[in-house]
């Protein structure tokens, strides 16, 4: 009888002390915050200059204002095989939040009106964005890189030589 009623009570012991880890545990995980967070900064990175160096070519590149914008339009008239266009731009980080920076996009069109998006190079013309450096701005800093527009060393004379294309920076917040 004995032996019967210790283990009855030590069952007990057990379910009393696995009931008050339970309870201890459901108590402990609720976790109530009270109240308010502010979040402030300003993510402005723009192109705020861009240039061009022409071998051959006719380049023409927008002036860009100290607010700076986010993309602009080159046109670029290519003489003859072997000619080519270097547009150099700056970027700049203008707001307060640092910003990771990737080469900039290039969407080459068919006309100045942007009627249709074309293949940037092909066998006589080559359009290549190279990378910008350095790739992370804090507040106040800038970058620099460049764009080579070319004709290829073709025996072929393409009906247009003009090419048109829209440079988009390409910006993310840095971590």
């Amino acid at each position: 009888m004995k032996s019967a009623n210790g283990k009855s009570i030590m069952m007990g012991a057990i379910i009393g002390i696995l009931a008050v880890g339970v309870s201890f545990a459901a108590f402990s995980s609720i976790l109530t915050i009270n109240g308010t967070a502010t979040l402030s900064g300003d993510f402005n990175v723009k192109f705020t200059a861009a240039s061009k160096t022409d071998t051959k070519a006719t380049t023409t590149v927008p002036t860009i204002a100290s607010e700076g914008v986010l993309s602009f339009d080159v046109s670029t008239d290519l003489q003859e095989p072997g000619s080519q266009s270097v547009i150099s731009y700056t970027i700049s980080n203008l707001g307060t939040i640092g910003a990771t920076l990737s080469t900039p996009s290039v969407t080459c069109y068919s006309d100045s009106g942007k009627a249709t998006v074309v293949e940037c190079s092909d066998t006589d013309f080559t359009i290549n964005a190279g990378p910008v450096s350095p790739t992370t701005l804090n507040k106040d800093e800038t970058a620099t890189g460049s764009i080579t527009v070319k004709w290829n060393d073709t025996n072929s004379a393409p009906v247009n030589k003009t090419r048109y294309f829209t440079v988009t920076i390409n910006a993310n917040q840095a971590q």
